[in-house]
């Protein structure tokens, strides 16, 4: 399992500590890597870490997790491609850019189910490119399900609806089409 974002409160990792804690419940080999960055004059970002990782301890999953922090970039791609899921726990996230990176790597995706990767990556139902959740057992569920029931078969099938959705995200004429098309909804 892999987490990608900056080091700060509004992203909520706490939540993911929770989620996995309960994951090792049911698949006591998972690993979780977080990775992020720290920006280095903000001392809640620096406190922050610190607290992630007092919590992982307090939780008892401190071995099970991996913190790497201002990682270069070749580190993070090598992280992102050997894991199978990847969590974004951000409430009401505007569009969540590091989920497009998960889905390139090609990673099962469970994101908070508001905001942008709600609405504009994820998505629900049939046309879904991975799981949405809103506390720590939503997430926990997701993650069991595809560490310990998916085959690959059903890994390589979401990775490829992922990848047709990445898609549409590099092709500007439809992009440009959509986001006219939400901007109205809007603008109503």
């Amino acid at each position: 399992v892999v987490s990608l974002s900056q080091f700060r409160r509004e992203k909520n990792q706490s939540l993911q500590l929770e989620a996995f804690a309960k994951v090792l419940t049911r698949v006591p080999s998972a690993k979780m890597t977080m990775m992020g960055a720290v920006r280095p004059n903000v001392a809640d970002d620096q406190a922050l870490l610190q607290e992630l990782k007092g919590e992982a301890g307090r939780l008892g999953i401190g071995d099970n997790v991996l913190f790497k922090v201002n990682a270069p970039w070749p580190e993070v791609l090598a992280e992102l491609n050997r894991a199978r899921v990847a969590i974004h726990t951000m409430k009401d996230e505007h569009f969540g850019i590091a989920l497009l990176e998960f889905m390139s790597a090609g990673c099962v995706v469970v994101a908070n189910d508001s905001g942008g990767p709600r609405d504009d990556i994820v998505g629900s139902g049939a046309d879904a490119v991975g799981f949405l959740a809103e506390d720590a057992d939503g997430y926990a569920a997701a993650i069991v399900e595809v560490l310990s029931g998916w085959s690959s078969q059903k890994i390589t099938c979401l990775r490829d609806k992922a990848a047709k959705k990445l898609d549409s995200f590099n092709n500007d004429a439809e992009f440009g089409d959509v986001f006219a098309a939400k901007l109205s909804e809007i603008v109503k």
